[in-house]
């Protein structure tokens, strides 16, 4: 028996089905499959070369910003691609490429909302993580998109399971600290983690949504027993533990940001003293400025997203906790630097100026990855409403 060598272990391709759906002029591809599931995949040798490199910014540029390991533009001489599969409360993606420097700023999480976990495995090629942790062929790592992070990359390719934040404590309760780190794929676990990955991205076109969801569990179950029983990870995250208790509080939060949520309420809710409540969000500058900050997050979100602009500014104040309209956007113009509206009519004009720049024959490119993306780093409650009138009216009841 030969021995296996994992830097040449690469991830299957979905089969592509009849009914593909192509675009010559953007590299990108959007197949309805007869399940349910959409694959959009994005590949760069379908561009001319002088395209290739805006392409391939505007489809990973939804999770980082990127550049050469000079800081200049990638030129993207190999083949480049993408390719992204939406199971409903996830999506799974496969992306290859050229070496080059993937960046996640603290001034780019100032100014975008993206809440969302990414577990990555490397079936071939790595890097440096944030300049101090190596990656090789076989490792894995988490990245917490509402954290700064950068990879220098060598030529690579990885799979990604893209889990919104809603659902990141079925990862781990300790999954914070697992950010930006390196998990070696000498561990047994891990290597098993990797073909499970491999295994779902093999088949995922042939399932249906049901089925890609049961299988989704799977390896969140998979990689929720290997960070809860590894001995070594365990001593090393131990003075974090504590931290479940916040991110149970944190969840909470987000799930009733349209109620009234001061500390005392919190040490009622979770039967905790007031003092330990203001320990874990000390780091936060405190429970009060927690809310703000999420609450106007939230409110951006419902602002910018194209299926909910038939809510006033009231409905939307009303749905982050805010009574009054007046508060609401000065609390609003305080963050972000313009008033709501404003921010709504930016918004919705980027969006309509993008079909007459493609008609018109310019560099506009498919969006349909980002689209992808996006949609899956919405919160739920954020999601198409079935009927009009205020999310909380279409909302299911809290446990």
């Amino acid at each position: 028996m030969g021995v296996i060598n994992r830097q040449d272990m690469t991830a299957a391709e979905p089969p592509q089905p009849a009914n593909q759906s192509s675009d010559s002029t953007t590299g990108s591809d959007e197949d309805a499959q007869p399940s349910g599931i959409t694959i959009a995949r994005f590949d760069s040798t379908k561009l001319e070369t002088g395209l290739r490199y805006d392409a391939w910014r505007e489809n990973m540029g939804v999770l980082f910003d990127v550049a050469s390991s000079d800081g200049s533009s990638p030129d993207l001489s190999k083949p480049a691609s993408i390719v992204t599969a939406d199971l409903g409360d996830t999506v799974l993606a496969r992306a290859r490429a050229e070496s080059q420097l993937f960046r996640r700023s603290a001034r780019r999480l100032h100014s975008e909302e993206l809440g969302l976990i990414l577990v990555q495995y490397f079936p071939r090629g790595g890097g440096i993580i944030c300049g101090r942790e190596r990656l090789v062929a076989g490792d894995m790592q988490i990245i917490d998109t509402e954290k700064p992070y950068e990879l220098a990359a060598t030529d690579y390719e990885n799979l990604t399971l893209m889990v919104p934040h809603d659902l990141r404590a079925t990862l781990s309760p300790v999954i914070d600290k697992l950010h930006a780190r390196s998990i070696s794929g000498k561990n047994p676990m891990v290597r098993m983690l990797g073909d499970h990955l491999q295994s779902l991205w093999r088949n995922v076109s042939g399932m249906d949504i049901s089925q890609a969801r049961i299988a989704v569990q799977g390896t969140i179950g998979l990689l929720h027993g290997y960070l809860a029983t590894d001995s070594a990870l365990a001593e090393e995250l131990e003075p974090a533990v504590g931290d479940a208790l916040g991110l149970a509080m944190r969840r909470f939060i987000e799930q009733n940001l349209e109620k009234s949520l001061k500390p005392e309420q919190l040490a009622r809710e979770f039967r905790v003293s007031r003092s330990q409540v203001y320990r874990l969000f000390k780091r936060d500058d405190g429970v009060a400025r927690y809310v703000w900050e999420r609450r106007l997050q939230r409110s951006r979100v419902l602002l910018t997203t194209p299926w909910l602009q038939h809510l006033d500014i009231g409905a939307v104040a009303f749905e982050v906790g805010y009574s009054s309209n007046a508060h609401f956007t000065r609390a609003f113009r305080a963050r972000f630097g313009m008033t709501p509206s404003r921010m709504r009519a930016e918004a919705r004009d980027g969006s309509s100026s993008q079909p007459a720049e493609r008609t018109a024959g310019q560099t506009g490119h498919s969006i349909r990855v980002p689209e992808m993306v996006r949609r899956v780093a919405t919160s739920p409650n954020t999601r198409p409403a079935k009927r009009s009138g205020t999310l909380s009216q279409n909302r299911p009841a809290k446990p």
